[in-house]
């Protein structure tokens, strides 16, 4: 079996183009050892190691998100109700929150964790551990790797975007003025990059 080195998860979601091709998903297994997780820092007052309740519903939009994409992805349709408990349980997220007005680092820990004993007792096999893994890391790359470029307005007026695609560009949206719903947010960081200013832009 051959043996992907993975760094961080843009790595993985370069991948993306592969997931139709099954019999290159389970002759493959991803070395996550090193992987860094992507990691939120919040700067502002009343954050200390915290989460508020606008957060919270933040990382809801990114769970359910997740969701929709592999539903999307394995049965046609965007809708997380066609997902089976033990899926949903293999693609949730955790996460954890450290010191440093608000550091959070988001982890994927059914899919990660080593030996992916859990997961092998869910899902009995390593094709959907790396299709999970591919879906998971094309949602953290949208929604984190943010830019000026992927701001709504811009999505807005394309003619020929599609209304499922609109939907998800609204969900990300939502995601981050959640974000900006805290008042007391001064800078917002994704993995060391001051993203605060494309957060205002993006959410206007």
């Amino acid at each position: 079996m051959e043996e992907i080195k993975i760094q961080n998860f843009k790595d993985i979601a370069a991948y993306k183009n592969k997931l139709k091709d099954k019999k290159w998903l389970a002759s493959v297994s991803f070395d996550i050892s090193k992987m860094q997780m992507p990691t939120l820092r919040i700067v502002g007052s009343n954050l200390h190691s915290s989460l508020n309740y606008n957060l919270m519903q933040a990382f809801c939009i990114l769970q359910d998100e997740i969701y929709r994409s592999f539903a999307e992805y394995k049965y046609g349709k965007r809708n997380k109700r066609c997902l089976s408990e033990d899926e949903k349980i293999s693609l949730e997220i955790l996460v954890e929150v450290k010191e440093g007005s608000t550091i959070l680092t988001l982890l994927l820990p059914h899919l990660v964790q080593s030996g992916m004993k859990l997961l092998a007792n869910v899902t009995g096999n390593d094709i959907f551990r790396n299709e999970a893994l591919i879906i998971a890391a094309n949602v953290f790359v949208d929604f984190l790797c943010v830019s000026i470029d992927k701001s709504l307005e811009k999505e807005k007026s394309e003619k020929t975007q599609s209304k499922e695609k609109y939907k998800k560009e609204t969900s990300k949206v939502q995601f981050w003025k959640l974000f900006n719903r805290t008042k007391t947010i001064e800078t917002i960081e994704c993995d060391g990059k001051d993203i605060t200013k494309i957060i205002e832009t993006l959410t206007k």
